[in-house]
């Protein structure tokens, strides 16, 4: 089993278009067992990191 913390919100600024069903989201991602996490800015690279595309290339190491 894979443990990952998530957080995620969408900007002030994108709430209506969120009411709407559109609008932007953000956050990053921690694998627990790494320690690599990630920024991310859509749902696409938040589900690309879940499932282990890319992480190589774009998950920082969490600092201490």
């Amino acid at each position: 089993m894979e443990t990952f913390v998530v957080r995620a919100w969408r900007p002030a600024a994108d709430e209506a278009a969120s009411a709407e069903g559109g609008g932007a989201l953000r956050g990053v991602v921690e694998h627990v067992a790494t320690g690599a996490t990630i920024p991310f800015r859509d749902a696409e690279q938040l589900v690309a990191f879940l499932q282990g595309g890319g992480v190589e290339e774009s998950a920082v190491r969490a600092a201490g």
